[in-house]
């Protein structure tokens, strides 16, 4: 580790080909990509049985399974007869049978093949060199025989100086699982991939078939062992290897319990009248799916964990204790129900690339460098697959402040704290992406945000989720909708698309309300009949409308209907006609009256007398006996004009009252100037911004009309979608609109609220004209 040179051959640091490396020596990356190819294979063989594209036999398997690699992909699976359905299609009067089928130490069992002479001693599977013990070995066991089992040996240890290990043969590993998976595909209704040497079948139709026959069978009362035994004992496995253990149920969780009885080399059925005595010794972690974490709480708050004791509680305190999926869950498996199906067309939901060993950097160059290297396979991976993805999620591992900095295991990842973080993942575009480039982007980004010292990183894990399949390069955007405009080809059809292309608003026609109207009957040429512009239904009063004839309001109701339904109107003649839409038996005069809204003003002015000039009268209106009090003269009084006698009324009411008017005084400005000068502040002054508006050409040349109102904004695009339905619009216009919707939002108060009323009001307009 010290020797700069072998770290640079050897470790995450420099070496160009490492991730190849890891990958082409990672037995569980050999494991994972085997069982999403083997999926793969029973969905495609599964497929053909439903097509009826059937191969004629299925002998040529031992030829393709001898084909160079460890690649599955180019292999093929396929059932025998072309009668047998998937079991989601089997005939629901038959119960169900269900078979857990699993090669008990695979890796030791292909391994003997090779190596005859370790029949019968401690054997075991690993990175280690040679036949000669692991003395000086930290490699872990991936597989270990039975012999080896009986001293304690179990998978993931490290290996002791007395155990002989035998390197791994994956293209041979290949080769079996392709023949087990053939075998079983004779006999399963339905199949799901669990692993290289492990698959779940349902075998109904064929275990029906059996009990037809009963005097054939190896157990007469037992038609389902029979066929478990029956597969067990297929000659083209029992050349080289034997099917080691098949668990026998009616669904997959009792399955998998059948299959620990079955254990070594054997089968075993366990009926629903067994159930309860097989289950009661069990406890929760013994269930597939049930791990530590369950098995804790049940003992925190429940205080047992066998299932016998759990048996007698009630679903109710299940679920208290171990929340309601899992509570139900485990009370229904207690009682041996499990209504899961096979998952043998589930899509993949995830591709992921994980490295946690030589994991070694130096600096942030390093680090950046490795992560675009794993974002390279894992586009590969996506690419084989013909997938992109919209999630990214970055699993990082810490070494632990308490750790060493090396551990024990040479090259390991050691004790470490781990951390994850999820994040959107697109292109340029906003698609889904499998470029390399954008992945590596992603995760470099994820990972600097932690702020890591590169030195301290372990293991490091890129996986890209929601997956979907690439756009085609001419695709539109997502939430986008291509509208079908034709080419121009002149702008001669430019301008005639202009002044012929709108689509004029239909009329509604009204006839008389009955044939005896004298309007029918007048002779003479035929007048057009008026026209009615229905309010808005929001507008209409509920209980004039229920008041209206039965006639009158079905077809009221009808055309509201239709409004707001808004469908693409029919094809329009060539001529400029507007569509009309006839209304039966409808008094125009009294509908409008009744449908206008009842509130109305209380005092309406007339404009004659509004602004109209107030006549003033033309004297002053005091008796003659009080101005004889105030020493005036009535003939003179009279005489004297309005002003001057209303003047001359109050100098001599002030003169008899003692209150003589004095002559108001001038006060001056002081000489001596003020201490501190006052300043009056100014009025404070309110910023009105200038509301987004959108223009239209006028009628007269050169004439601009600007609209701000919701309504106005909603005429002034509607016509300008009405002109533009046959051939598209001009770039200039659309970013005029979309620059006016982002500053509508951006600078008034109920900007928002204005503009999602325009923008729900185009897309009627383009459900209307396009039916999007």
């Amino acid at each position: 580790m010290a020797n700069p040179e072998w770290r640079a051959a050897h470790t995450s640091a420099v070496a160009p080909d490492f991730v190849e490396g890891f990958y082409k020596h990672s037995r569980l990356h050999y494991l994972s990509t085997w069982k999403a190819e083997l999926k793969n294979l029973v969905q495609q063989a599964q497929e053909e049985v439903e097509n009826w594209s059937i191969h004629e036999s299925i002998g040529d398997t031992q030829d393709m399974a001898k084909s160079g690699g460890t690649n599955m992909s180019g292999a093929h699976l396929a059932a025998r007869s072309p009668s047998k359905r998937k079991g989601k299609e089997k005939a629901l009067s038959l119960k169900r049978v269900m078979m857990q089928c699993d090669f008990d130490c695979f890796f030791v069992s292909v391994g003997l093949l090779s190596h005859p002479e370790l029949r019968g001693k401690p054997v075991v599977v690993c990175h280690s060199q040679g036949s000669t013990g692991g003395a000086l070995s930290t490699s872990e066991i991936a597989s270990s025989s039975y012999e080896a089992r009986s001293f304690g040996i179990k998978n993931g240890m490290r290996l002791c100086p007395d155990l002989m290990t035998i390197p791994y043969e994956f293209e041979k590993y290949k080769q079996l699982s392709l023949r087990f998976y053939t075998i079983l595909m004779r006999h399963a209704d339905d199949i799901q991939a669990v692993s290289v040497d492990e698959a779940l079948i349902d075998v109904t139709t064929s275990v029906s078939r059996c009990a037809i026959r009963p005097s054939s069978l190896a157990f007469v009362d037992d038609p389902a062992r029979s066929l478990a035994e029956q597969i067990r004992s297929e000659e083209q496995v029992a050349k080289v290897l034997h099917i080691d253990v098949i668990g026998i149920a009616e669904n997959i969780q009792l399955a998998r319990i059948a299959t620990r009885k079955a254990k070594p080399a054997g089968s075993f059925h366990l009926k629903s009248e067994d159930v309860e005595q097989v289950l009661a010794p069990l406890d929760i972690d013994d269930l597939h799916g049930f791990g530590h974490s369950t098995r804790q709480k049940a003992n925190e708050k429940l205080g047992v964990t066998n299932l016998g004791e759990l048996a007698k509680k009630s679903k109710t305190a299940l679920c208290d204790a171990l929340g309601k999926t899992t509570g139900e869950t485990l009370y229904n498996v207690i009682r041996g129900i499990d209504e899961r199906k096979l998952e043998s067309d589930k899509p993949r939901k995830s591709v992921s690339c994980d490295i946690n060993y030589g994991i070694r950097f130096e600096n942030n160059d390093q680090a950046k460098a490795f992560i675009h290297q794993m974002a390279e396979e894992v586009s590969r991976r996506l690419n084989a697959i013909n997938m992109c993805g919209r999630a990214l999620t970055l699993k990082i591992m810490k070494r632990d402040p308490s750790a060493p900095v090396e551990p024990s295991k040479f090259m390991g990842h050691g004790i470490c704290e781990t951390f994850s973080k999820q994040t959107l993942l697109s292109s340029t575009n906003g698609r889904a992406t499998s470029d390399p480039k954008d992945i590596g982007e992603h995760a470099w980004s994820s990972l600097g945000s932690w702020g890591f010292d590169p030195k301290e990183l372990r293991g490091i894990g890129i996986q890209i989720q929601k997956l979907d399949t690439p756009s085609p390069p001419d695709a539109t955007d997502p939430g986008q909708v291509k509208l079908p405009f034709q080419a121009r080809s002149s702008k001669t059809n430019v301008q005639d698309n202009t002044e012929q292309g709108a689509i004029p608003m239909p009329m509604i026609i009204t006839e008389p309300p009955s044939p005896e109207d004298p309007l029918q009957n007048q002779a003479g040429p035929s007048r057009p009949l008026p026209t009615l512009n229905l309010p808005s239904f929001s507008q209409v009063d509920k209980d004039v409308f229920d008041a209206l004839p039965d006639d009158v309001r079905k077809e009221l109701e009808v055309e509201y209907q239709r409004r707001s339904r808004s469908p693409m109107p029919p094809e329009q003649p060539s001529h400029n006609v507007r569509p009309k839409i006839m209304v039966k038996g409808v008094n125009v005069k009294r509908i409008t009256q009744q449908l206008a809204p009842k509130n109305r003003t209380s005092v309406s002015p007339r404009k004659n007398t509004l602004f109209a000039k107030r006549e003033v009268p033309s004297y002053m209106r005091v008796s003659d006996a009080e101005l004889r009090k105030l020493d005036s003269d009535p003939d003179v009084f009279a005489a004297l004009p309005v002003d001057l006698q209303r003047e001359q009324v109050i100098m001599a009411r002030h003169a008899r009252s003692g209150n003589l008017l004095q002559e108001r005084k001038i006060i001056k400005a002081s000489s001596r100037a003020p201490s501190a000068p006052y300043r009056k502040k100014p009025p404070p002054q309110a910023k009105h911004p200038e509301p987004p508006f959108l223009k239209q050409q006028g009628k007269q040349p050169g004439e601009k009309l600007y609209f701000t109102e919701t309504g106005d904004v909603q005429t002034v695009i509607e016509s300008w979608v009405k002109g533009f339905t046959k051939y598209p619009p001009k770039q200039k216009d659309v970013d005029y609109f979309s620059k006016f919707l982002v500053r509508n939002v951006e600078l008034a108060d109920t900007g928002m609220e204005k503009t999602i009323a325009v923008m729900k009001w185009w897309l009627i307009l383009l459900r209307r004209n396009w039916g999007v």
